[in-house]
């Protein structure tokens, strides 16, 4: 989250106080400038096991000489435990403490900010970042924005393209993933209609329930609904059936059941 460019792997002896006992080998490791804390833990753990190792084999053969630590003329950067209120991004940050901060918490337990999008406010973690330098001394603070190639901050000092992202509820995804996702719950759809029929969103929740019901009914009886242009709504009977189970192979007897379906209209398909 500071921007470093360099830590390492240690192994020492355990004495009654927290990492301050006598180092017996270290091995420096170079972070790349992109690389995330969860691609740094990956690749420190074999590495991790290899200096077990060399360190377990000099220790047989006395091949080690612990060195005692001294903070002497020394100082190291407090490591604070992180709460979900420093996991927020503020876009007035320069764009290089963004792009730290986010790779610091990727993945766990991960950046996030505020965004709005169909006239929705939600959480939006992030995952990784790309940050392109262009000052724009027009542009007083940053803008996030989105449109069918992705989600970006305006920045005063460039554009932060956001790469991989997660919205409460859904899995991580990447951002073109997330601007093509345009699929609604019932609660999106009481939100939509209500705008578009201008009508309180009761009153279209009342609608909705309502249709919904009348469908089910007429379904429940046997019939049919047809909707010319968008579909039509029917039930079909499956007759009993010989099946597997998949856990233990066996033949087991599937019995007959009713079932609805949908056929999308000849306007519906065209969507």
């Amino acid at each position: 989250m500071d921007g470093a460019k360099e830590t390492g792997l240690s192994t020492f002896i355990i004495n009654e106080k927290i990492d301050c006992g006598a180092v017996l080998m270290q091995e420096k490791m170079v972070i790349g400038e992109q690389e995330t804390a969860g691609e740094l833990h990956d690749r420190m753990i074999p590495l991790g096991a290899d200096l077990s190792v060399k360190t377990l084999d000099a220790l047989a053969t006395n091949g080690v000489e612990p060195q005692k630590q001294t903070l002497d003329g020394v100082s190291y950067p407090e490591a604070p435990k992180i709460f979900r209120e420093d996991c927020e991004i503020d876009w007035n940050w320069p764009l290089e403490r963004i792009n730290n901060h986010v790779r610091g918490l990727s993945p766990y337990p991960a950046a996030f900010t505020h965004f709005k999008k169909n006239d929705k406010s939600f959480s939006l973690k992030i995952f990784r970042v790309e940050i392109t330098r262009e000052e724009n001394n027009e542009l007083t603070r940053p803008n996030l924005v989105y449109d069918d190639k992705g989600v970006f901050v305006i920045h005063p000092q460039g554009i932060c393209r956001i790469l991989e992202l997660q919205v409460a509820g859904k899995k991580r995804m990447s951002a073109q993933e997330y601007v093509n996702d345009y699929s609604m719950n019932k609660s999106d759809l009481i939100d939509a209609m209500a705008a578009d029929a201008d009508i309180s969103k009761a009153a279209a929740k009342k609608a909705l329930d309502s249709f919904i019901g009348s469908v089910t009914t007429t379904l429940k009886k046997g019939g049919r609904v047809s909707l010319v242009g968008f579909g039509s709504f029917s039930v079909s009977k499956r007759s009993a059936r010989e099946g597997i189970n998949p856990q233990t192979k066996k033949k087991i007897k599937i019995p007959a059941k009713t079932v609805a379906k949908f056929k999308p209209g000849a306007e519906l398909s065209k969507a």
